[in-house]
């Protein structure tokens, strides 16, 4: 089921809680200076995208040889509990983005979708007594993409279904290579996840560990 059609189900469930939605933040922390610098490593916080969290990475070879990166070697740490999120594959969510253009094009030859959505609402409405939920919905959507506003991952949340999937192909990190005396940038994607902590995004190139230390936070924005 797609991520945004169980928050929507959650909203539906709250009551006082429908009042508030909570997003994901990371703040970066000052780094230790590196001696070598033959290869630069930074990351910054990208937004989140509701259904994932976004960290842009920055690799700087200043090498005579070709750097290979893969998104199998860049992870989340958690200080505390030593927990690990690994960083999401880009043919897994261009496949998850394809699914869902192919259940709404089934969903649109076999009913007015528009109407459909309109009623069930409805009914859930009337259940719950929940009158807030679609504007609590909204306005989930609406402050996480005002928020992307300036990443490059914006279309996550304001692109067309194939817009996601072009974002996807020319920005997530994959199986990479950087040529010697050159630089690039990627963005990578992690679960999204609600807690606050300090954490490291661990980036593993040659046998070599960058580490980027972050304080991750949840933030509560109140539904206006």
């Amino acid at each position: 089921m797609n991520k945004l059609l169980l928050l929507f189900v959650s909203i539906i469930l709250m009551t006082s809680c429908s009042q508030k939605v909570y997003f994901f933040e990371a703040d970066k922390l000052e780094m230790s200076e590196e001696g070598n610098i033959d290869i630069e490593v930074n990351a910054f916080f990208g937004g989140d995208a509701l259904d994932y969290v976004v960290f842009e990475l920055d690799v700087k070879n200043n090498t005579s040889d070709s750097l290979y990166l893969n998104y199998e070697d860049v992870y989340l740490r958690i200080n505390e509990n030593q927990v690990v999120f690994n960083a999401l594959n880009r043919n897994d969510l261009i496949f998850e983005a394809e699914s869902r253009q192919q259940e709404l094009t089934r969903e649109k030859r076999g009913r007015d979708i528009g109407n459909a959505i309109s009623i069930g609402l409805d009914v859930l409405l009337i259940g719950t007594g929940n009158v807030n939920a679609i504007g609590t919905l909204i306005y989930s959507t609406e402050t996480a993409a005002y928020m992307l506003e300036d990443s490059r991952a914006y279309k996550l949340l304001k692109g067309s279904l194939d817009e996601q999937i072009q974002y996807i192909e020319d920005w997530v990190l994959f199986h990479e290579t950087v040529p010697p005396n050159n630089e690039d940038s990627w963005d990578v994607l992690f679960e999204r996840q609600l807690f606050d902590a300090k954490a490291d995004l661990i980036v593993k190139i040659d046998d070599k560990k960058y580490s980027i230390p972050f304080n991750l936070r949840t933030i509560e924005e109140k539904v206006r």
